[in-house]
């Protein structure tokens, strides 16, 4: 590799969701109080599995303050089919999966 971007870090976060309106203000708490390692760029990647809760809305409303999360919508496709879709439109160095109930240590990105 050559180039400005050889030394760049990113990290994708890869995450599937369905009716996980309970928890998913909760994941997105713990992702913005990890430390993230200097110069790395963060994403997080979301396939909404056809929730019928308030998950899209949630996703909605926390994604009219940051430009870091791409949601998509769509039917249920599987678990493994999901993840798939989201790590071929992920642009990271690092693909992380993480599941919407999952709260994460402030130090986890680092030890990344």
């Amino acid at each position: 590799m050559t180039g400005s971007n050889f030394y760049e870090k990113s990290i994708s976060i890869l995450t599937v969701t369905y009716n996980s309106a309970k928890f998913i203000s909760d994941y997105f708490s713990s992702i913005k109080n990890c430390s993230i390692p200097n110069g790395c760029n963060l994403k997080i990647l979301i396939y909404d599995a056809g929730s019928s809760d308030e998950t899209v809305n949630i996703i909605k409303n926390i994604q009219k303050s940051t430009t870091d999360i791409e949601l998509t919508e769509g039917n249920n496709i599987g678990f493994s089919s999901a993840n798939n879709l989201l790590a071929k439109k992920a642009s990271g160095n690092y693909l992380f999966f993480l599941n919407p109930d999952t709260k994460l240590d402030t130090n986890c990105l680092n030890k990344l």
